[in-house]
């Protein structure tokens, strides 16, 4: 005997869920369970189920956060006798400094002086004397690379210099006196190979100067007189030979 069609079922709903799905696998084998019997759920409006995933990973479309590396609280240096630390370090403050007040009522930095950014990397790192800038200041980049680094006498340049690549390289380095460049100066390429080297004197080029191709080879060589090329320099034409010219001001006198 055939057995019988399958009843019109109502939609299941709470608690008598598995008993519906008993008593159809009873009266009609064969007859397709319910979905809630099959462990699929109602769909809610307007809600999108989300795909499964691994343990301990993110749902697909969403980027995991990359750890950041975490720092210890920056300590704020010693300020001088007769000074008072203004500012703080982070996370509460991103700048200190120490100050000196004096009758009339005007305020000067005096000591130490430092800068962080938001993630707490220092950024500048130096110190004042009477409201100017003395000793050693460096900056560094967001990430805490070296950027650079300077004497200051008084407020002005004075003593030796230098900046860096963002890898750490040296990119230049000399001296200056009096807030102008003074002396030896030498300028390097990105693979740390020599770039150019000259002698200043307040801030003007003088005497003999060579530049380097970032293979070492001389692209020219000559000298200055009060930051002008003066006399007989070798320089490399169009076809990359090295030539001769001569130059007298500044300005070349021969072709």
């Amino acid at each position: 005997m055939p057995p019988p069609p399958c009843p019109t079922r109502p939609r299941p709903r709470g608690p008598i869920v598995h008993a519906v799905a008993v008593l159809c696998a009873l009266i009609a084998p064969g007859c397709e369970d319910p979905p809630m019997a099959r462990g699929r759920g109602p769909k809610v409006a307007g809600a999108t189920p989300a795909p499964p995933t691994d343990e301990g990973t993110e749902p697909e479309g969403r980027t995991a956060r990359p750890e950041r590396a975490t720092r210890r609280p920056a300590e704020a240096p010693a300020c001088p006798a007769g000074t008072e630390p203004r500012g703080g370090t982070p996370p509460d403050d991103y700048e200190f400094s120490c100050v000196r007040r004096y009758d009339d009522g005007s305020v000067v930095l005096h000591g130490p002086f430092r800068r962080w950014n938001r993630r707490g990397v220092p950024i500048v790192e130096g110190s004042y004397r009477e409201g100017k800038k003395h000793g050693t200041f460096v900056e560094y980049d967001d990430d805490g690379t070296k950027k650079s680094e300077a004497r200051y006498r008084d407020g002005v340049y004075d003593g030796p210099w230098r900046t860096y690549y963002p890898d750490g390289q040296i990119k230049a380095e000399g001296r200056y006196r009096d807030g102008k460049k003074h002396g030896p100066a030498r300028f390097y390429h990105p693979n740390g190979r020599l770039a150019a080297e000259s002698t200043y004197r307040e801030d003007l080029r003088v005497g003999r100067s060579v530049n380097y191709a970032p293979d070492g080879t001389i692209e020219s060589e000559g000298s200055y007189e009060r930051g002008l090329k003066e006399g007989l320099w070798r320089e490399r034409d169009d076809a990359g030979r090295l030539v001769e010219r001569t130059y007298h001001a500044g300005r070349r006198t021969t072709p």
